[in-house]
């Protein structure tokens, strides 16, 4: 099978030549761009151990011994079969696309550097994984080895970290969780009294894909009197805060048809997505919600009096300004209005949502350009700009059945290093910033939106502690309702009884792992 790979991709990238001879100079340089990032050699042959070439995403090799082979040993990933991850862990074919082939090659390499076999198991239609987890637990009660990394959602597979299926991640060598393609911001968020059950970083793109932005529609801010250049500005200069979206977004407002409703035909200065989008202010606003003591121990500690006035901004934003449009996801308005769609047709000024939908049809095709900026902050005085991931974000962790453990961390590590040199160098130096961005500017701040993604440890176990980020947050806003400090106490007595009792099972399947 592995020569087979071999084959399949040497024949790719000399059809892929052939073409660049048949094809025009212009075609020519961007397929050049293309396979740049998929043709480069194995970063870890090369000598330094890190290379600082100027990109957001420098060169990293890691440790493993040069001469690791694994004698053709086979290593099988679970993951989500769904549609946005389903290409994450494996591609059947080389097709010219940069990040398909990028992910092609990886495996390709990482068989060939460690004499095994990579097998991944997509399955599954919830985009939470649940079915997985379902799988996992069959597996493990039966001891089959049917799997040795489980590929899944956080927000679900933090949940049954207390079950004990999965290993401790610091006990397993041939990992170094502290090289730069792990995400360390996770791992200190996920991380309790010395226990670590899943890890992400490069080995995801899903992970990148699922941080939240701000998008703008150049194209309708400058027939309402707003200069792109400005907005950017704004940004860059660190005054890009709550209040100053609101302010420049609140009173815009058209009634296309004249039909005195406000509805799917008329124009909207802001788009509000009062679901999962709402969740982000957590991170931008650096609303904090649990804290470490000098022992480590994670405590709910929110800070209620930023946590209201948040809620209460969204809440007025959202049903008091005539400017803002809110939807709940992919939900209906009148006879459908899906944000994106409303957005790509000039109705919606500003919009928040995933980076993922920067690489659908509706963001490819769209006529108007768009910007790209990170979610605001609580005020200037806040240190920087914070990101928000999405709690679908994929993490890797290995299942306790696991006969060999070196062997399976020696695969992951491989993997993590040979994506981050590789694949997420495909798709952020390639698609997202050439392909899917429409300016410079937004790429600058693309990069600020990756570097500063935060996820508070309260955020982690969201379903461990009874959605209690969701419950304060999301919810308030979403319905309108209550947002006194007296009604988030009452919910965090709930999430920090269960807070308490993941902390006691990590310190028993810490013992028995020891």
């Amino acid at each position: 099978m592995k020569t087979l790979k071999k084959w399949i991709a040497l024949l790719c990238a000399a059809s892929m030549l052939f073409s660049l001879a048949a094809c025009s100079e212009p075609a020519a340089e961007e397929t050049k761009k293309d396979t740049a990032a998929v043709n480069s050699a194995d970063p870890n042959e090369t000598e330094a151990e890190t290379e600082d070439d100027g990109s957001l995403f420098k060169t990293v090799k890691d440790d493993l011994p040069a001469d690791l082979k694994l004698d053709g040993l086979k290593v099988t990933f679970l993951s989500r079969g769904v549609p946005k991850v389903a290409n994450e862990i494996h591609v059947e074919e080389m097709t010219g696309e940069v990040v398909n082939d990028a992910v092609f090659q990886r495996e390709i390499t990482v068989e060939d550097r460690l004499d095994c076999t990579i097998e991944n198991i997509a399955t599954g239609t919830d985009n939470h994984g649940n079915e997985l987890l379902n799988m996992v637990s069959t597996s493990v009660a039966a001891s089959d080895g049917a799997y040795d990394i489980l590929a899944n959602s956080n927000w679900s597979t933090a949940n049954t970290y207390p079950t004990g299926y999965y290993m401790n991640l610091h006990n397993v060598e041939n990992l170094n969780l502290d090289k730069e393609y792990w995400a360390q911001h996770l791992i200190d968020s996920t991380e309790i009294n010395g226990a670590l059950f899943s890890v992400t970083g490069s080995l995801s793109l899903f992970l990148y894909q699922s941080m939240f932005a701000v998008f703008f529609n150049r194209n309708l801010c400058e027939q309402y009197g707003m200069q792109p250049a400005d907005i950017y500005n704004t940004v860059f200069e660190g005054k890009w805060t709550l209040d100053q979206m609101i302010a420049m977004t609140k009173d815009i407002y058209q009634d296309k048809n004249g039909d005195g409703i406000a509805d799917e035909n008329d124009v909207y200065g802001f788009g509000l997505q009062v679901s999962s989008s709402t969740d982000g202010y957590w991170s931008s606003c650096q609303i904090r919600m649990t804290s470490r003591d000098s022992d480590g121990i994670v405590k709910l500690d929110t800070d209620l009096e930023k946590l209201v006035s948040v809620v209460e901004r969204l809440q007025d934003f959202a049903y008091n300004q005539k400017g803002v449009v809110r939807l709940v996801e992919a939900s209906d308005m009148a006879d459908g209005f899906y944000l994106p769609e409303a957005f790509a047709k000039d109705q919606i000024l500003f919009m928040n949502d995933w980076i993922y939908t920067t690489g659908t049809g509706v963001f490819r095709d769209m006529e108007s350009d768009y910007g790209i900026i990170p979610y605001p902050k609580y005020d200037e005085a806040q240190d920087n700009y914070y990101s928000y991931i999405h709690d679908q974000f994929t993490t890797f962790s290995m299942l306790c059945t696991v006969a060999s453990p070196a062997v399976v961390g020696a695969v992951m590590e491989a993997m993590a290093s040979d994506s981050h040199n590789r694949v997420i160098p495909a798709y952020y130096e390639i698609a997202l910033s050439q392909k899917y961005a429409r300016d410079q500017d937004s790429v600058t701040s693309l990069q600020t939106i990756f570097e500063n993604a935060y996820l508070d440890t309260g955020w982690v176990y969201s379903l461990n502690m009874n959605s209690y980020p969701q419950g304060v947050l999301r919810e308030p806003v979403w319905r309108n309702t209550n947002t006194s400090v007296t009604f988030v106490a009452r919910m965090g007595k709930m999430a920090e009884k269960s807070l308490e009792k993941i902390m006691k099972s990590f310190d028993k399947i810490a013992d028995s792992q020891s």
